[in-house]
C-alpha cells in the first residue's frame, strides 16, 4: 500500500494537517534479515508497518469520506411498488425511525411529499472502501471508495494523490458513451483501443470513464487488458471508474467498516434489473452515492467537477495544468448530457462519427449547422473573434426526426435534448469530428485528441507547443504550430527548449534551433545548473558523480555545480586535461540564485552549431 507523509485537509477541519508515516518498503525490512533466527522479528516489523498504515488510511477516510443513507421513508407514486420509496430501496432498507418519522409529517401536511436527497437523507462515514479483488480474473485488484456526491473535490485529490499514491497525470482522457452493451464495428473497436492506449502511454494520461463492464466502459477494459498482455515493461494505465454505488450488482460485497484488503468481487451470468458490474480492468473506482438505488447518471455533476478539479493541476511536463479531453462514443441522453457539461468547463470534445447515436446525432449537427462569427475573450480575457453554430428550423426539425426514430429519449424530453445540442453547437470551437472510417482513421484517434487540444487552445501557442511536446509529437508540432506566417522573438522558445532537453526530445531540440534558439544566448551557467542538477538519480551521469564522491571519501551532494562537472571530467580523462571549469572560481558555485539568465555561456563567445548542441 503506497502512503504519503502528508494529507492536507479541505473541509471542515482545513486548517489542521493530518501527517500519515511514509511506509517503509518491505525489501528493506526483510533485507535487515542477517540470520534465520531474525526472520520471525523482520516479519513482525512488516506487518506492524503495515497494520499501522492501513489503521491511519481508515481514520482518515472514515472522517472525511461520506456516504448518504435515505433517513425518510416516502413510498413510490406507483400502485405496483408501494413498499418501495422513492430514493429507490426497499421499506425493510430503512429504520423504524424513518418510517414512523415520515408518515407523522405526511399526515401533518396532508399532501404527497417529492423525495429530495439533499432533504431526506444523511451524511454518515463511508462502508464501502479499500481494494476489490476481481474473483476470476487473474488476481486483478483495484482502489475503491464509495463517496457522497457532495464530497469537496479536493479532498478527493488527496485521496487518490496522497493516500492511493497515485502519480500526477500529464494528460486526462474522459471516455463517455453508450452505457449498455452496442455493437462497435471490429474496425471501429481497433482503432478504439489501439488509439486510446497509445495516447495513454505516450503522455502519462488518466482516463476516466463510467467504470461498469458494459458499453464503452467494458471496451475500454478491454482494450487496456489487450494492451497489458502486450506490454509486459511498460506501467500499467490508469484507468478511474466513476459509477452510481445505488446501480452496482453484488455491492454488498464491498461493504466493511474498517475498509477491505480486499473485498473478493464477483461477477456473475445473470445480470439484475437496473444494475450492472464493475469492470475488472480499471486501476480505480469512485462509487457516487447520493442515497438512491437503480437511478442511473447520478454522477455526472461529481464526474464533470471532478475532472475539472484535476484539470487544474500543473502536471510534469510543464504545461499550465493538466490539458482533459472527452471521447464520445455512441451513447444516449446521459452522454449528451455529459458532453453538454464537458464544453461548458470548456472542454474539448473528439465525437466518432459512425459510432452510433448521440455521436452521429452531434456529428450531423456538426457538419450541417450554420457558422457565425462572434465575439469573445481567451484566458487572458483579450478580446477574439471565435466561431459558433447554429441550427436552422429545417435542420432542427430533421434532427428532431432523427431523436424520434431511434428512440433517442421519450417524447417529452425532445425539447430538452434538442436545447443541449444547441448548447454544444455554440461550443464548436471546442468540438473535433473523428471520422474512423475515412481510411486514415487506423492510426489517428491519438492524433485526434491532440488535435483537439490544439484548436481548443489556438490563441495560446505556447500552450500548443507544450501539449505537442508532452506527446511527443514532432510532426504535429511542425504541421499545426511552426508554420510559414509564424515568427518567434528572441528568447520566446528558451523556456520550451530548456523542457525538451530535459525530457531528451531531440527532434524538438533540432527544431528550435532551426527556428531561432541560439546556443550562445540560450546556454548560460544558470541553465546548465539547472540540467545537471535535474539528471534522474538512474542516470549514467550521476552514477558517475556519486562514484568520484566515493572516490575522494565525501558524502552525497545534494547540488552539482560546474566545477564538480570539470572534476568529473578531469576524473576521467586523466590529469593531463584541466577542464575549463576549473579554471574560474565562479564556477565553484551552485548557487542559482547568483547566475542570471542572459549572456553568461560558460563556454566561450562562439555560438554552438546545431550539430554541435544535439550531440551534447
Amino acid at each position: 500500500m503506497t502512503m504519503a507523509a502528508k494529507v492536507e485537509l479541505t473541509e471542515s477541519d482545513q486548517n489542521r494537517e493530518w501527517s500519515l508515516p511514509q511506509q517503509q518498503g518491505s525489501h528493506d525490512l526483510i533485507g535487515r534479515i542477517t540470520s534465520i533466527q531474525h526472520y520471525d522479528e523482520a516479519i513482525k516489523m512488516y506487518l506492524d508497518y503495515g497494520s499501522e498504515n492501513e489503521n491511519d488510511e481508515v481514520a482518515w477516510i472514515q472522517n472525511h469520506i461520506k456516504m448518504r443513507r435515505c433517513v425518510f421513508y416516502i413510498p413510490s407514486e406507483s400502485e405496483d411498488n408501494r413498499d418501495i420509496c422513492q430514493c429507490g430501496y426497499h421499506k425493510m432498507d430503512h429504520d423504524q425511525i424513518a418510517i414512523d418519522f415520515s408518515r407523522k409529517e405526511v399526515e401533518s401536511l396532508k399532501t404527497k411529499l417529492k423525495w429530495d436527497f439533499q432533504t431526506h437523507t444523511e451524511t454518515v462515514p463511508t462502508n464501502a472502501f479499500g481494494e476489490i479483488k476481481f474473483v476470476g480474473f487473474g488476481g486483478n485488484t483495484a482502489k475503491f471508495i464509495r463517496a457522497c456526491e457532495q464530497t469537496n473535490k479536493s479532498t478527493v485529490l488527496n485521496l487518490m494523490m496522497n493516500v492511493w499514491g497515485m502519480e500526477m497525470p500529464n494528460l486526462l482522457i474522459s471516455v463517455t458513451g453508450g452505457a449498455q452493451n452496442f455493437n462497435m464495428k471490429p474496425r471501429l473497436r481497433d482503432v478504439f483501443r489501439r488509439g486510446l492506449m497509445k495516447a495513454a502511454h505516450s503522455t502519462g494520461a488518466w482516463i476516466i470513464s463510467g467504470g461498469t463492464n458494459t458499453g464503452v466502459m467494458k471496451h475500454v477494459g478491454k482494450a487496456i487488458k489487450d494492451h497489458g498482455l502486450t506490454a509486459t515493461n511498460q506501467k500499467p494505465v490508469v484507468a478511474i471508474g466513476i459509477a452510481p454505488w445505488g446501480v452496482i450488482q453484488n455491492r454488498n460485497a464491498l461493504e466493511a467498516n474498517k475498509g477491505s484488503r480486499p473485498a473478493r468481487y464477483r461477477i456473475e451470468e445473470h445480470l439484475n434489473p437496473n444494475e450492472c458490474f464493475l469492470d475488472p480492468n480499471h486501476s480505480h473506482f469512485i462509487l457516487v452515492d447520493n442515497g438512491t438505488q437503480h437511478k442511473y447518471a447520478t454522477e455526472i455533476p461529481f464526474r464533470a467537477e471532478l475532472e475539472r478539479k484535476i484539470s487544474e493541476m500543473p502536471t510534469d511536463t510543464d504545461a499550465v495544468s493538466v490539458p482533459i479531453v472527452i471521447l464520445v462514443l455512441e451513447g444516449g441522453p446521459g452522454t449528451l448530457e455529459t458532453v453538454q457539461n464537458a464544453l461548458k468547463q470548456n472542454t474539448p470534445a473528439v465525437i466518432v462519427k459512425g459510432s452510433g447515436r448521440v455521436a452521429d446525432i452531434l456529428s450531423y449537427a456538426f457538419k450541417y449547422a450554420e457558422t457565425v462569427e462572434v465575439d469573445a475573450k481567451d484566458k487572458q480575457g483579450i478580446a477574439i473573434k471565435i466561431t459558433e453554430k447554429h441550427l436552422s428550423p429545417s435542420l432542427e426539425a430533421e434532427i428532431h426526426k432523427q431523436m424520434k426514430d431511434i428512440k433517442f429519449c421519450p417524447d417529452q424530453d425532445i425539447d430538452v435534448n434538442m436545447q443541449r445540442i444547441k448548447d454544444c453547437l455554440a461550443k464548436s470551437e471546442l468540438i473535433h469530428i473523428f471520422e474512423w472510417d475515412s481510411g486514415t482513421g487506423a492510426r489517428d484517434i491519438d492524433v485526434a485528441m491532440l488535435k483537439a487540444l490544439l484548436k481548443a487552445n489556438k490563441n495560446q501557442v505556447m500552450d500548443q507547443l507544450k501539449l505537442a511536446l508532452a506527446w511527443n509529437r514532432i510532426d504535429i508540432a511542425k504541421s499545426e504550430i511552426f508554420t510559414d506566417d509564424k515568427r518567434w522573438t528572441t528568447g520566446s522558445l528558451d523556456d520550451i527548449m530548456l523542457r525538451a532537453i530535459q525530457l531528451n526530445r531531440v527532434d524538438f531540440v533540432e527544431l528550435f534551433l532551426d527556428n531561432g534558439v541560439c546556443l550562445k544566448e540560450f546556454l548560460t551557467i544558470k541553465r546548465l545548473l539547472l540540467l545537471y542538477n535535474n539528471v534522474s538519480s538512474r542516470n549514467l551521469l550521476k552514477i558517475l558523480f556519486n562514484k568520484m564522491w566515493q572516490k575522494r571519501g565525501e558524502k552525497h551532494i545534494k547540488e552539482i555545480s560546474l566545477k564538480e562537472v570539470g572534476m568529473l571530467i578531469q576524473d576521467l580523462l586523466g590529469d593531463y586535461y584541466v577542464p575549463y571549469y576549473n579554471s574560474d572560481d565562479r564556477y565553484a558555485s551552485n548557487d542559482l540564485e547568483k547566475f542570471q539568465d542572459g549572456p553568461q555561456n560558460p563556454m566561450g563567445e562562439k555560438c554552438m552549431s546545431k550539430g554541435q548542441a544535439v550531440a551534447a
